[in-house]
């Protein structure tokens, strides 16, 4: 099993800020990733000044072999307002990520997707299993339950929320739904397994109302 090292200049015993590790397949410096990378990349800079974010991501951009060159790997590096483990395939792996969340003092987990098998299946396996305990989760699935998401590969989709439906994987969960629009798709189609959703737009540089709700969706929501 990988050694995973603790967070370089990182105080966990700080009693003031709430700390938040986030799991996310791709992110800075990529960009193929596309919305997800864009919409953790704001609420860092809007939100990093009052909450301790940790990131655990991919080596890689999306679609890509090669690792990024200018990035620590297996190691915790300082990225504007937030730490990111930047992991290899050998601990972006079941047994390598749950040893990182055990090794990784947090308060909240926030997860960005509903189908990523990496970052959302293995960690639903490892609560079911007893491997991760850690209540306070968030999963914000970034559009996936739209119509025209859900056409994409909806053979592997539809069987794969069927069998959810059948175990209780995702129950007990915090849902972040971007607009009422997602709230309704994410009831469409979990209606008995979401049961706590709350509507919190992806932030943008601006609006102080965004700022509160997701403030709000991460600290206030979960004390």
């Amino acid at each position: 099993n990988p050694e995973v090292p603790a967070p370089v200049n990182f105080d966990f015993n700080n009693p003031i800020n709430r700390k938040v590790l986030i799991l996310i397949d791709y992110y800075l410096p990529g960009y193929k990733y596309g919305g997800p990378t864009i919409s953790i990349n704001n609420i860092v800079d809007r939100l990093g000044d009052e909450i301790d974010f940790l990131i655990v991501t991919r080596d890689r951009d999306f679609g890509v072999e090669d690792r990024y060159a200018d990035v620590l790997i297996d190691t915790w590096n300082i990225v504007g307002k937030s730490k990111v483990f930047y992991a290899s395939p050998r601990v972006f792996s079941f047994f390598g990520l749950r040893r990182l969340l055990i090794n990784t003092p947090h308060d909240v987990l926030y997860l960005n997707s509903f189908f990523s098998y990496k970052t959302t299946i293995f960690l639903m396996l490892m609560r079911r299993l007893s491997l991760y305990r850690n209540k306070s989760i968030i999963l914000a699935p970034r559009g996936e339950f739209s119509p025209g998401a859900l056409q994409l590969k909806a053979y592997k989709k539809n069987l794969y929320i069927t069998v959810i439906k059948l175990f209780p994987l995702y129950r007990d969960l915090i849902w972040q739904a971007s607009s009422c629009r997602e709230k309704d798709d994410i009831l469409r189609i979990l209606s008995m397994t979401a049961q706590k959703i709350m509507v919190a737009p992806d932030l943008v540089r601006v609006p102080s109302v965004t700022k509160g709700l997701l403030k709000k969706l991460l600290i206030l929501n979960l004390q």
